[in-house]
């Protein structure tokens, strides 16, 4: 499969699980959709909109911070002591498996845990080049550099009690953004 039948399948098998797939074609249009993302937020939950955020290096910090200051957001000084006050997580994704919607993480880092999993909110960056089409070609990235804690996401939390009824958001977020970023950035790949 090439990369838009990669992400076409990628993006279908997501928002089945109820995720939210959109696509960039740089890490400008990236932060523009994260600053409309956040006046959303606003009206939604109230300004302004607590945030934890654990930056990869291949996408500009301070530009991502400019984009969520812009959209009503303030980014948490600490994780650690304030990541339960969050509302939305910002993180990425190392790579993104075509086949069943999933992201996986490197998540050895507590931050990129905290921040993924403790608000209502999670969106998730990813670069194109990091679709791969099944589970075996993405353990196979790190090529016997598996990480202590791998973290695979794929859609909102979900449970459902012994009636089967479903609830979203009891043991993670409630909402799953994903944003994939063509182009400049960098990002696996």
């Amino acid at each position: 499969m090439d990369k838009e039948q990669l992400y076409g399948r990628f993006k279908e098998k997501a928002e089945l699980v109820s995720a939210e797939v959109y696509r960039v074609t740089s890490v400008a249009q990236a932060f523009g959709l994260v600053e409309e993302l956040y006046h959303q937020f606003g009206l939604r939950y109230g300004g302004p909109v607590k945030t934890a955020v654990v930056c990869p290096p291949w996408l500009e910090s301070d530009q991502l911070t400019e984009a969520v200051i812009a959209g009503r957001g303030e980014i948490l000084a600490s994780i650690s002591e304030e990541g339960e006050k969050a509302l939305v997580g910002i993180a990425a994704a190392d790579w993104a498996i075509a086949e069943t919607g999933t992201l996986v993480q490197d998540a050895t880092d507590v931050y990129l845990r905290m921040a993924t999993t403790l608000p209502l909110i999670s969106i998730i960056f990813a670069n194109t080049t990091s679709l791969v089409p099944d589970l075996s070609s993405a353990l196979s990235r790190y090529a016997g550099d598996m990480p202590g804690h791998l973290a695979f996401i794929t859609g909102p939390s979900r449970t459902a009690d012994i009636e089967r009824v479903l609830t979203i958001g009891v043991h993670g977020p409630e909402r799953l953004i994903v944003i994939f970023i063509d182009g400049e950035g960098g990002g696996r790949g």
